[in-house]
């Protein structure tokens, strides 16, 4: 008796089978993982992508003729004139005032939303600040369904003239 015949192994034939079953198994396992993960990703993606964009596309500024920005003082009511960008709807505009008696903020300025590519009147009673030296606007738009600050897109007018 031979030292080698007394052995039992598993055929070639086999011992592949198992391996290519193996393989396969631990590829599925990996591959349902990884998708999950992947999707997961995916969705904390887009929704970044779609705040950044959404305020990235507002686009507001004072309207200006000769030179002049169209935005005064009368008594206690700023008057102006807003324009919007082609890009986005600006649902409202915040509004800061810097005055010699004080500040003075109004959270919403615009009676309707501003459609992208059009132009509005606003006024707003800002009581007795004294003369107002600086006013910050900063649009508000909608992404999924709530009203967003877009504070990067705010516009500064200084030096606000009597109408």
């Amino acid at each position: 008796m031979s030292f080698m015949s007394d052995k039992r192994a598993i055929s070639p034939l086999i011992a592949t089978v198992l391996l290519i079953v193996l393989s396969v198994g631990m590829g599925v396992a990996v591959m349902s993982w990884g998708e999950e993960y992947i999707e997961a990703k995916a969705e904390f993606v887009q929704g970044v992508q779609e705040t950044v964009t959404s305020c990235d596309l507002v686009q507001l500024s004072i309207i200006k003729i000769s030179g002049v920005e169209q935005m005064c003082l009368a008594e206690t009511t700023v008057k102006g004139l807003i324009d919007n960008g082609p890009d986005a709807d600006v649902q409202d505009i915040h509004a800061r005032l810097l005055g010699a008696n004080g500040v003075y903020v109004d959270e919403s300025i615009l009676d309707t939303p501003l459609p992208r590519g059009s132009a509005s009147p606003v006024a707003f009673s800002v009581g007795d600040i004294g003369a107002i030296s600086q006013i910050k606007f900063t649009p508000k738009t909608l992404i999924a369904g709530k009203q967003v600050v877009c504070s990067k897109q705010a516009i500064v007018a200084e030096n606000i003239r009597k109408c």
